[in-house]
Parts: C-alpha cells; structure tokens; sequence
C-alpha cells in the first residue's frame, strides 16, 4: 500500500483524535481475536450450559434446546423425541461429563442422567427414583473419583453411585445396554440435613466439587471435605463462612496445578493446596456469582456482571474485549469457560453463542487496530514510532503506553539514531530532533525545493545519514556536517520523489539501493556503480524493476542479498557472480509483493505482503505462511511499516493496526489427529440406525466397512481435531491398491469413489497445519468392496470345471465321432466285403464254370450267365444303397422319401403290382443320420423285396406317417401271406429287421394270414 502526500493540517488532527481514542482505549482493555459459534453457524440454541472435549477431541455443548457435537466444521445436534426411547430424555441440559472409560454422561434439567453409547447412537436413562437411584431429576454437577464411583449433585442432595460387575464372563465392547445389564448400580444419598447434630449441615441445594481424589461440597456455613468408606461417610469443614460473605461459596479448581478458587460477595481468593488457608485475593467481582476458569497458560479468566476479566501470568487484571463487535456482544453474558487439550479457549454464553479463542493467534499480538500504519521504525529503549507521530511502549508483550512525540509533525520519513534523536524528511530540508531537551535542528539539502521532502532516510553504522533528493542520491555527515552529492548510473525518466525506494548497508560498507528502476549498488570508498534491472528472457535476472525492501542474508550476508519487489516475488542475488534467483507464489510465497523482510536469530526471513506474512527458510528455500485466520491485523500490509527492536521483537504494520510478536514463538504446529465423521452411500448419510445399514457402529468407531458392489458411490468425510486453525487444515488422502499415491486435497475435507472394482481396499486419511508435517497416526478403514455372484471365486471355479467339462465333451464327442466313423467306414467295408466280395466271388466262380464249358462244349454256359447277370444287377444295387446312405445330402427325409418311392415304382412295375404311396409333408423336413438312414431304408427295401419275392399280389400299400415324436412305417400287401409262426426265428431276413428295428430305438411287427396278404409295422422315435 502507497500512502500518497496529504496535507498535513488535516493529518494531524486526524492522528491526534485516533491517538487519544486509542490511548484511552488501550488502557481498559485487552483486545483478543475472538471467533464466535452461534445459531446461525448450526448450534441448536444460544444458551451454552457446559463444555467438554472427549478422548477423540470432538467438542460437546450442552445447551437449553438438545446436545451439540462439534468437529470444527458443523454441528450435529441430538434432541428429545417422543416416539424414541433411546434418544435424548431432555433437551434442557446442565452439564457433561466424560468419565474414565470413556462413557459420556449428560446431566438434564428434568430427567436425570443419560449416559450416550456412542457407538450404537442410543441414550441410556438414569432417571430419579425413590428406590436406589437418583435423589432428583434436576442435576447439577457429575465427577468421578480415582476408585471409579462417581459423586452427582442433584437439585435434592449428593448421590454417590457406584458400579459393580454382576457377570465374571463379560467383556465390555462399548454397548452401554449390554454393560448396564450386566452391571448393578448402587446409589447412596448423602443427606446433609440428616446428619448427626454435630455435623448436621442446613443446606438445600448444596454444590459439588471433586478433582478426582477429594469431594468437597459447598455449603452456606462453609466448605466442607466429604470422606467415604463403603455406605459411611462423614464432613470435615475447610473453610468456615464469614458473615460478611453472605451466601454459599463458589469452588473452582485450576486441573493444571493444585490450586483451587473460592469467590464469594467478599472477592476471588486463590488457595495452594486444599487446606484453604492463607487465601490470595485476586479479584473483586461486581457480583457475588460468577464462573472461573485457569487456562494451559496460567491465565484466571473471570466472567463478572457483563464484562469478562482476565487476569495474568503478571497478575494484573484486564478488561477484555473482541477485534469484533459482535464477539464483544459475547463477552457481555459469559456462563461457562473451557479449555481444550491444545488450549483453545472456549466460552459459553447465557443466549448469545459460543466464543473461541486461539492461543497461537494471540502471538501475532494485535495493537491500535483502528490506526493505518504505513511506516514503522524502532526508537530509543525498544520503543516503536508509527507514522512519524506516535510513540509505541511494549511491556510484557503488552501494549503499556502511547504517547505522541513533542514538537512533530508528519513527515513522510522518520528514523532515530542511536543517541535517541530522531531524523525527519521535510521540505528542502532534514530535521534532526530530540523531544526530551524539545531540540530542532533544520539542515537545508543542496540545491534545495522546499515543497520536496527527501525520501527515504537511512542512518548506516557510521552515523552518515543516506537519502534520495531530487534525482541525486545524498550523504550528509552527522558528525561534519558536510553534504555529498552522487549522481544515480541511470537517468530517471521524471523526477519522483519516491525513485529510491529503500537502503541498504551490507557487512563490507557497500551500499544496495532498491529503486523504481531496478538495483544499484554503490560502493561509497570507490565511488563507483553497478547496476541490475530486469532483462527479458533471462531468467537470473531481477525478476521486477521496483524493489521494495532489501536485506542481507542471515546465514552468508557477504555472498547473498535478499530483494522483495513490487509483483516480481523475492530474489536473491549472488554478489560474486551477478545472477539472481527467483521465488514466487509458484515455489510457496502466498503473493509476489513483498513489502518488507525482516531476519530472525535462527537464520529465517519473514516477510509482510497483500496476503499476510511468510516466514521463508533460507536452509531448506520453504515457506511457512500466515493470514488474518492466524491473528493478522489483516491480509494486506506496507511497505515502509516493519521493523525488529533490540530485543528481538518484530512489528508489521497494515491497513487494520499493527501485529508485533516473537518469531521464536512462532514455532509450527504438530500434525493434528483425524477422524472420519461421516460416512455417505450415495451421497446419503448412512449411520448405524439406517435401515440395513453396513454400519456395526457408528463410523467414528468403525474400522472395516463391507460393501455389496451395487454400492459404489461411496464418501467418507473427515475433520481434524486441532481447533487452532479450524478452516486451514490440510488433508491428504489415499484408497491404497487403487490410487497411485497421495491425492492432496487442500482444505477440502472428503473424499468420493465411484468405481471400485469388487476387492479389499484400505482407506488412509493424515491432516496437517502445514502441508509438510502430516498425522503421526493416519486414520485407516478396511473397505470390502463383495463381487456378485457372477465375480466371485466360486463362480469362477465353477466356470473352469464347466469349461474343462465342455471341453472334455467336445473331445469326447469329437473322439465318439471317430470312433463312429471308424465303425462307420468298418460297416462299410464289412457290407462291401460282405455283399460286394461276395457277389464278384460268386460270379468269379460263374465265369470260370462258364468258360469250362465253352471250351468243352458239353454244356450250355446260357444259365450261368444268367447268374452271373442277376449277381451282378444285385452287386450294383447294393452297392448303389452303400454310395447313398454314405452321401450327406440324402439326411434329409424328404431325400429318402424319394428313393423309397423309386425303388418301389421300379421294382412293383415289373411284378404288375399297384402302388399305393402316402406320406406326411411335414416328414420332408426331419434330418436322418447315416446309420439310422440305412437301417430304416434296409428293413424297408427289405420288406418290399419279400413282397416282390413272395407275396404274389395285387397291390401294395405303403404308409409313413409321424405321431408323437414317433416315426411309423406301415407296409401292406394283399398276397397269399403266410405262416409267421412256422417261419423260423433264424431266417436272417427277419432277424435282420428285428436288429435293424432295435437299431433305431424302436420295434417292428409283421402280421401275416394266410390268403389275406402281409402287413409289416415300424415304430421308431425320432429327435
């Protein structure tokens, strides 16, 4: 930020009206960067009762509308409701408490105790009851003492409960049903008003304090240590109310040291030890009731009438307020405190909310937050000067004084000597001033303008006195007084004021000038120049031509020179060889302006930009930034407001105060825990109550997840319990065997998988406050993805043992195939061998007889012939029938059909027989194999041949018909017929039929009378 010339009338009476409303200010009030938690950030109800951390580091607010369960990001918020026994029993709730084994017990207004299983998100109820079980309904307070038992304070009196295991066998899992089953509860009441006389108590409300080991109880009259044994038990008193105290006593106990509080109308007294004695006042409180809190630090917070006190380490007693309005509206009706395990603070209010504090943000501590400070230089004894005008005192890392110095006014550059005196830019001139002996000394510059301020003042370690003037760089002498004018190694385009920028002095004398145009370095002794600018295409030159700020390296200052420049990052320059090394938002830099670089004592520059500060270490070239979450005045900063004191302090300036701080307390966070909160099937939350649901227990406590593999959009969410930089919290996550490696997902908090492929996965999730350092101890969920039934191993094996039995079947068919060829082609050439051979040995034996007897001529050879001739018409039919039935092309029916109906027509023809053929259509379309075709084909022609043979008929009818999957073949004749019984079983006609027949699968029959023809019937079934 540039702040341009005003004129300085009216900039006066602005700073002096802003110093006196901040010196006021500053001395009632502690300002503190409070967060606020209301309703309108998902907390069911303004009145915050109680507040507690569990082992798991969620945060829980009892409130007067349900219970409230905080991850640093959303609430999740449990409520009564009538139809449900296992929920809340009351929405108005007192306290909480979370006991040894990790059980959280919820103190109500009307309905006793409920203890919240966690896992299985159900309320157990401890009512009041008159026979062994609570005195009231209305609780006050619950604690646990070292031997387990615990002591409630109730609206009637103290119960003390203990808890006995009535099963040997059980093992607690963390059901709370199943551990009250198997465990008896024992109430004792301890009743005050019906002690023995001599202990008796008057008391009807009495309150309860323990911290772990004693029990003391308030009382009107007192305070009073409570000793149990078994069902006795009796008072000692402690502390005895005086009767200006008037009323009952308030304890508080500090749970990181043994001190306790007592406050009554009469003050705040701190106790060491629990004898209270020799009482410690600390504070007086506008009203006699109040709430008391000791935080990680050792701070006393004080909630009194509408303010809040803090009293600390020093003890002295501030009034606090909020950098914000509406915090402040907070801190007027405070009614709880609670400090976390990573001392965030964490204050309930009576209607309005919930304030945070963040302990780390308090180091960046915060001052004058309504001034603009566009320039910062360090003055005598630590003191800091803002704006030219006002003087700044820190003591105890507290703003302590602000006062203006004496006879000044605004001057565009200030900076102070070591003799206390301040050296001022004005108009042609420097002013050197002292305000304690009111001194002014005015030195006119050379060649003096007097409407010219010179810009900017450096004093080096000489006590010479450096400026800007005019187009001309000055030395002025403190000591001589004499004037030296230097002429820059380039010429400026106009005449800016403003052209050099900052100075520089490094360990050799040289000089470094950070201008608008570009580096220079003047080496006084020598009077000589050299010059860096920024040179197109050569990326080891300066990265921009305006330079900002300049500093000296913290671990080599004669080698390196560090550069902040207006848009170009931060360089470095090697001064032995010239080249300059560049660092922007692309190496970790959060923005490319660097107004101001400031070292520290371990060798680490931390910078101020339009986007907060960065600490950058020069060792390993990493960046640690911070922004206004962090407890910055704001993201933007100026160029001329930082400066580091004598004792190490650093102050940066901006448009919303001044932050000063420690660097060595800037130290960074640890990797914080982590937790999956939430768990989604389809972008539906899916908890253990959900319907058929893959949840056992709730995800917090869920380690495996098992998943049909329909269920494959899935979404876990995470939050990491380190409530200091809630909202800037790194992530990095990783579905292990399915994703290559990390996926960093910023801030982001969840993670969605769409297609996981059926197996075992494991889920691992880390956090880290840095994006460096991530979670010692990852949060891992086993994630089961089941296949279907089609993806499983049995599936799987079940496809291979089919496999391998298809296979095998085809092999075997394919063999059955051959070997049925092979007994095909061995049929064949036993039918050739049979009938063919047969026939040509019979009618080789024919012709040898016949050609004896032409040679003898003793005979006539007509008859042999004749045989030869018939064998030889019998060999080519037969050998006809071989060639068909072996031909593919006749498997069809409707093929067979027709050489059934031309052998009959051939053969009947010449016997002068009529033919009667009749067959169904629907036969043309079957399929025959080979050797059915030819057993079916032979017993038919078999059949015909005895009618042409024997029959002596007239007509022969043949019908081939289909009737339930079964083929008939009917054959009549109308000839002589004949005696089947007398034909003998051995014919091998007949008996060749039968086997034929049974060939086939089917049977034959043939029905013959004598003198009314022969009837011959085939059945068969057919596929």
């Amino acid at each position: 930020m540039k702040i341009a010339l005003t004129s300085y009338k009216i900039f006066i009476i602005i700073s002096v009206f802003q110093l006196m409303f901040l010196y006021v200010k500053c001395q009632q009030h502690i300002s503190l960067p409070f967060e606020t938690l209301t309703i309108n950030n998902g907390l069911s109800q303004g009145f915050v009762s109680s507040i507690i951390q569990d082992k798991m580091g969620l945060m829980w607010f009892g409130t007067n509308d349900g219970l409230n369960r905080y991850d640093g990001y959303k609430f999740i918020v449990y409520y009564h409701s009538p139809s449900d026994s296992t929920s809340l029993a009351d929405n108005e709730i007192n306290c909480l408490y979370e006991d040894s084994k990790q059980r959280l017990w919820i103190g109500t207004q009307h309905s006793g105790i409920d203890i919240y299983d966690r896992q299985h998100l159900i309320f157990i109820h401890l009512p009041h009851s008159t026979e062994n079980g609570l005195s009231g309904n209305t609780i006050v307070s619950i604690n646990e003492d070292t031997t387990g038992a615990f002591w409630i304070a109730t609206d009637k009196g103290i119960d003390h409960l203990s808890i006995t295991c009535k099963n040997a066998q059980y093992k607690e899992d963390g059901n709370m049903q199943d551990f009250f089953a198997n465990h008896q509860l024992q109430f004792t009441h301890i009743r005050l008003i019906d002690q023995p006389k001599e202990n008796k108590r008057s008391v009807s409300s009495p309150r309860l304090y323990s911290d772990g080991n004693n029990v003391f109880v308030s009382t009107a009259d007192g305070i009073y240590q409570i000793l149990y044994n078994k069902d006795s038990y009796k008072f000692i008193q402690k502390l005895k109310s005086s009767p200006e105290s008037e009323g009952m006593p308030l304890l508080f106990k500090n749970q990181y040291a043994d001190e306790w509080f007592i406050q009554n109308k009469t003050g705040v007294y701190k106790f060491t030890g629990k004898d209270f004695s020799n009482p410690e006042k600390i504070y007086q409180p506008d009203v006699a009731r109040n709430r008391l809190m000791v935080d990680k630090t050792g701070r006393i917070w004080i909630a009194d009438k509408d303010k809040t006190i803090l009293i600390n380490k020093a003890g002295n007693v501030e009034n606090i307020s909020a950098n914000n309005s509406e915090a402040n509206k907070l801190l007027g009706g405070v009614n709880s405190f609670y400090t976390d395990r990573n001392g965030a603070i964490w204050i309930g209010t009576y209607g309005y909310g919930i304030l945070k504090l963040d302990p780390e943000k308090e180091n960046f501590h915060l001052i004058l937050p309504q001034l603009t400070a566009y320039q910062l230089t360090q003055g005598k004894d630590g003191q800091i000067i803002a704006n030219s005008l006002l003087r700044i005192s820190i003591k105890n890392e507290q703003l302590s004084n602000i006062d203006s110095i004496k006879n000044q006014q605004h001057a565009e550059y200030i900076t102070a000597d070591k003799n206390g005196s301040y050296w001022r830019s004005a108009g042609g001139a420097v002013l050197c001033c002292n305000d304690k002996s009111n001194f002014i000394k005015k030195i006119n510059l050379p060649s003096a303008d007097k409407q010219v301020p010179p810009f900017p003042l450096y004093l080096d370690s000489n006590s010479v006195l450096w400026m800007g003037y005019q187009k001309k760089f000055l030395e002025y002498n403190t000591v001589t007084g004499v004037f030296r004018v230097y002429d820059y190694p380039i010429i400026q385009d106009k005449d800016n004021f403003d052209f050099l920028q900052t100075i520089c002095q490094d360990a050799g004398n040289i000089l470094w000038l950070g201008t608008q145009n570009g580096l220079m370095r003047f080496d006084e002794k020598n009077t000589t120049w050299k010059y860096y600018a920024l040179e197109n295409n050569d990326s080891t030159s300066l990265s921009n031509n305006t330079v900002f700020s300049l500093c000296n390296d913290p671990l080599q200052p004669l080698r390196y020179l560090w550069i902040g420049t207006n848009g170009g990052g931060l360089n470095r320059l090697d001064k032995l060889t010239g080249k300059f090394v560049r660092y922007t938002v692309d190496n970790g830099l959060p923005n490319n302006v660097v107004y101001g670089i400031l070292p520290d004592d371990n060798g680490n520059l931390w910078m101020s930009t339009n986007k907060g500060l960065s600490e950058f270490n020069v060792r390993n070239k990493t960046f640690r930034n911070f922004d206004v979450n962090d407890g910055l005045q704001g993201n933007e900063f100026d160029r001329y407001a930082y400066c580091k004191t004598k004792d190490g302090m650093f102050f940066f300036g901006g448009v919303n105060g001044i932050n000063f701080f420690n660097p060595n307390e800037i130290k960074p966070l640890q990797p914080p825990p982590i937790l999956i909160t939430d768990f989604r099937l389809f972008n539906k939350t899916v908890s253990v109550k959900t319907p058929e649901s893959p949840l056992a227990k709730d995800i917090l406590y869920t380690d495996a997840i098992k998943l049909n593999y329909a269920q494959n959009v899935i979404t876990f969410q995470f939050a990491a319990t380190d409530y200091r930089r809630t909202g800037n919290v790194y992530y990095r996550y990783m579905m292990k065997d399915f994703d290559k490696g990390w996926i960093y997902a910023g801030t982001f908090r969840e993670a969605t998988y769409t297609n996981l492929n059926p197996g075992k996965y494991n889920f691992i999730v880390e956090a880290s406050n840095d994006g460096e350092q991530w979670s010692k101890t990852p949060k891992i969920i086993s994630l089961q993805i089941i296949p279907p039934w089609w993806k499983t191993w049995w599936f799987y094996a079940l496809i291979v043992i089919v496999t391998v039995a298809v296979v095998y079947s085809i092999y075997k068919y394919r063999l059955n195939q051959v070997l049925k060829l092979q007994g095909v082609r061995n049929r064949i050439a036993r039918d050739l061998h049979d009938e063919i051979g047969s026939s040509l040995s019979t009618i080789s034996i024919y012709s040898k007889v016949a050609q004896e007897q032409l040679k003898s001529n003793s005979s006539n050879p007509d008859t042999l012939l004749k045989k030869i001739s018939e064998d030889t018409n019998e060999m080519m039919d037969a050998m006809n029938d071989i060639v068909w039935t072996i031909n593919a092309r006749n498997d069809k029916f409707e093929n067979i059909i027709n050489r059934m109906r031309e052998h009959a027509v051939q053969l009947f023809e010449a016997k002068d027989y009529t033919l009667h053929f009749n067959f169904e259509e629907r036969l043309n379309h079957l399929k025959f194999e080979m050797e059915k075709r030819k057993d079916f084909y032979l017993i038919y022609k078999e059949a015909l041949n005895n009618i042409a043979k024997y029959a002596e008929g007239r007509n022969v009818w043949i019908d081939l018909l289909s009737e339930n999957a079964v083929i008939k073949l009917l054959i009549k004749d109308d000839g002589k017929g004949f005696d089947v019984n007398s034909i003998r079983s051995s014919a091998n006609g007949l008996v060749n039929m039968q086997h034929r027949a049974e060939n086939l699968g089917g049977e034959i029959e043939i029905k013959s009378v004598l003198g009314k023809g022969t009837e011959v019937c085939l059945k068969f079934p057919y596929h």
